[in-house]
């Protein structure tokens, strides 16, 4: 009998031993929810949340983008059709100057004054044409700039033809609308001021004309082998 208790007595104590094994193991798994799973998933969330507005803010700022790539495309065109008919303006002054002088085929100061008023507005019409030309439209190649200047004073003295050798020198360099026009102005100014007066009697005339930029300073040189000044200068 004694037996029998002890074998129903053990029993029974496995029995509880394995539900109180059970029973820790769905406490520790209730904790776990509790604690760790809880606590992953409140960052987790947030995570997420954050995540849908951030990108909600990147699709409205590709948006905003190209709002302003399409403006600044409309102005590029704007700004770009501003210089062309910049340009055509002033072929138009030009065109009537030339008109009004024909009728003084005999004065030869008013004709003078046309021909170096006409050189001056073919100077500044030719910055806004390469500006039109140029992806860039604030700025000009200089050297492209200066050497389109020398063929359009030649082009104004045919008379001269290849007896005159000019050479230029230009660094590669960008040049902006209000250093342009001045530097145009100067530049014709003085190549058509030696090719009008600097080779009378010289033969084999030579015009040596270097530009370059350094920096934020620009270097100009320019010198021909003409008469020279008077003594009287």
């Amino acid at each position: 009998f004694s037996e029998l208790v002890f074998a129903v007595y053990t029993s029974v104590f496995d029995v509880f031993n394995v539900i109180g094994h059970i029973l820790k193991v769905v406490s520790f798994q209730m904790i776990y929810k509790a604690v760790f799973v809880s606590a992953i998933n409140e960052p987790y969330e947030k995570l997420i949340h954050s995540n849908a507005l951030l990108s909600k803010e990147i699709q409205e700022n590709e948006e905003y983008a190209k709002v302003i790539q399409k403006a600044l495309k409309e102005k590029e065109n704007l700004i770009g059709e501003i210089f062309h008919r910049t340009k055509n303006s002033m072929e138009l002054v030009r065109s009537l100057l030339m008109i009004q002088s024909s009728d003084f085929p005999e004065d030869k100061n008013i004709q003078e004054i046309v021909e170096d008023t006409s050189l001056k507005i073919q100077t500044m019409s030719l910055v806004h044409d390469h500006l039109y030309r140029n992806k860039d439209l604030s700025e000009i190649q200089v050297s492209d700039y200066l050497r389109s200047l020398s063929e359009l004073v030649k082009s104004m003295y045919p008379h001269l033809g290849s007896s005159i050798d000019i050479e230029l020198e230009a660094n590669q360099g960008v040049l902006l609308l209000d250093t342009a026009v001045p530097l145009g102005l100067i530049f014709t100014e003085l190549l058509s001021n030696s090719l009008k007066y600097a080779f009378n009697d010289v033969k084999n005339g030579k015009i040596s004309i270097k530009f370059k930029i350094d920096g934020d300073r620009s270097h100009f040189e320019y010198k021909d082998n003409g008469v020279g000044l008077p003594a009287s200068f």
